[in-house]
């Protein structure tokens, strides 16, 4: 049958769309704890690095680590089609407005681009343009 079909579309969309949720890590922090739950890689047995993924590194940045391009901070931004599930794995609408707050503060990425004042956010980065998309959901009157 057609994947248009709702009830094979339903299906699909509950197992794969969903799946990054297996990624998200909890015990991750950043900045002090002011921030908890990152998407982080889990090993051939299903367990999260020991100690958590720092979300400030990516390791590198480059085909052989655990992220390429980007920092786990921003990917973790990327569930742009489970806004609500995202929001509330974040802390709720407050944290999550404090991290994309955050993203955007200059001098909070120490190997970040000088050029664009060492934000976390890297507009010449794929990654960081999550965080653009994600800063619609919150409230309005945030922005």
């Amino acid at each position: 049958m057609p994947l248009y079909h709702r009830k094979y579309c339903t299906s699909y969309t509950d197992v794969r769309f969903r799946n990054w949720r297996n990624q998200w890590d909890n015990s991750s922090t950043a900045f002090g704890g002011q921030f908890a739950g990152f998407l982080s890689p889990r090993d051939i047995n299903g367990n999260f690095p020991i100690p958590p993924q720092d979300p400030l590194s990516c390791g590198g940045c480059y085909w052989k680590d655990a992220y390429y391009q980007a920092l786990p901070f921003e990917y973790s931004f990327g569930a742009h089609h489970d806004m609500k599930t995202l929001i509330s794995y974040m802390g709720g609408e407050e944290k999550f407005v404090a991290r994309l707050e955050k993203m955007f503060e200059p001098g909070q990425n120490p190997t970040g681009s000088p050029k664009f004042g060492r934000t976390i956010f890297n507009p010449g980065n794929e990654p960081s343009m999550f965080a653009a998309i994600a800063m619609i959901f919150p409230p309005r009157d945030k922005y």
